[in-house]
């Protein structure tokens, strides 16, 4: 006789997916259906077989508030957390002397995170299936939940999780939290990192407004100067390349071309 919990074993692809979803969250960058989204994975994650049903079971939503409410609700705890892991000093300047603040933040942060994550109650009830061809009776341990205090106690569960692959199993930081904070001030934007070491700015836009800010007068109307070039070149093919398009008897439609038919 087999005895195995349900829990998942969950891929590199999972884990970052559900990241994803947290930044975007933070972000506001996702929809609502992207949100349930979020708390159906990270349910999943956890081995909930029924994630559905685990939502619906949050003390919070049966409280009586909306799901929407809850979104907007959270979002802002969320993203402390998610500073508060990738560094104090993101929380930014302040009247307060900073050091005070980084830690009021830091306590805040893990005290929500540590506490929704520990108030998740449940119990495991067995279930068996027989193999016809073996014979084989494997005992499955169902985790049926009691309690959710949150409809993002599983998103901080999970969030607490990956903080023990970096403090009971020793994974770089780098490895275990791929995002970060855009570096151009101002923008307060999280990411995902694509490569470890090499992530600074959220988007090429906030890269290249950085990189202007250290021109010289001289080196933004050089940039400018080649920048309009450029433009005119491009904006000359593609007129070229319709003039042409028109005298072979070609069609273009958004940028591609179609031989008509004779």
């Amino acid at each position: 006789m087999t005895l195995l919990a349900n829990r998942q074993q969950t891929g590199t692809e999972d884990v970052e997916l559900i990241w994803r979803g947290i930044v975007d969250y933070a972000n506001e960058d996702s929809t609502h259906s992207d949100f349930k989204e979020l708390i159906i994975q990270s349910f999943r994650y956890m081995g909930i077989e029924d994630a559905d049903k685990a939502l619906r079971k949050c003390s919070d939503l049966q409280d009586g508030s909306s799901l929407k409410e809850l979104e907007d609700g959270y979002r802002k705890q969320i993203r402390n957390i998610l500073l508060w892991i990738i560094g104090p000093s993101n929380f930014g300047p302040t009247e307060v002397d900073p050091a005070v603040k980084a830690m009021s933040f830091a306590t805040d942060a893990s005290r929500f995170l540590t506490e929704e994550a520990a108030n998740i109650h449940f119990k495991l009830h067995p279930g068996m299936q027989l193999d016809p061809e073996s014979g084989e009776l494997t005992v499955f341990l169902h985790r049926v939940l009691i309690e959710i205090p949150s409809v993002v106690a599983g998103v901080c569960h999970f969030i607490l999780q990956q903080i023990d692959r970096h403090d009971l199993r020793g994974e770089p930081l780098t490895h275990v939290f791929r995002f970060g904070l855009c570096d151009r001030n101002g923008c307060g934007r999280l990411f995902m990192v694509r490569r470890v070491g090499r992530g600074r700015f959220c988007s090429d836009n906030c890269r290249s407004a950085v990189g202007k800010q250290k021109m010289t007068k001289a080196e933004k109307a050089a940039y400018m100067k080649q920048y309009r070039s450029a433009k005119v070149l491009e904006t000359s093919r593609a007129e070229r390349a319709a003039r042409r398009a028109k005298r072979n008897g070609v069609t273009t439609t958004t940028g591609k071309t179609h031989k008509r038919n004779r």
